[in-house]
């Protein structure tokens, strides 16, 4: 449950991971990622990959997806991870929505033993920025055209 002081509204809010792959769930966070990063979104062929191999959350208020964080793990490093996508609805942000689940996400991944998450974003996205730099996310590098021609990223980083 989170409760808002500037809204004086009470959310109940879950975080849950993604154990199995059901595509109805897949095509709905599919459009969210769609919604928030278009082509560089995770899409129906990724993100059936992340829930197998890697480990996906979702945010969910009453039963509804509001937002998803997406992670690998590092081969050469077990105890880092890399954070391939973090999506909270356009219509749920500002609310301290996204503050909440990654708080909740790094706790979770606390308990599995993760010791550093990894990520990347984008230097115009300062909302993100941020809010990774609010919990504790350090600019460790800047990655040029990382995504594609002029697509570049800064690299940060937490220690948990």
């Amino acid at each position: 449950m989170l409760f808002s002081p500037r809204r004086r509204i009470v959310l109940f809010l879950e975080v849950r991971v993604v154990n199995e792959v059901d595509f109805e769930l897949i095509k709905e966070l599919a459009l969210l990622e769609e919604d928030v990063f278009g082509r560089g979104g995770l899409n129906e062929w990724t993100l059936p990959v992340f829930v197998r191999y890697g480990k996906v959350f979702l945010l969910e208020e009453k039963g509804k997806v509001e937002g998803s964080a997406e992670f690998i793990k590092s081969w050469s490093n077990p105890k880092l991870v890399f954070l391939a996508g973090f999506s909270i609805r356009q219509n749920k942000r500002g609310k301290g929505l996204g503050s909440f689940f990654l708080e909740k996400v790094i706790g979770f991944l606390r308990e599995d033993g993760v010791k550093s998450i990894n990520a990347t974003v984008s230097p115009f996205n300062k909302r993100a920025l941020g809010l990774y730099e609010k919990m504790g996310f350090v600019r460790v590098g800047y990655l040029e055209n990382e995504y594609g021609l002029g697509e570049d990223r800064l690299l940060v980083k937490l220690q948990i």
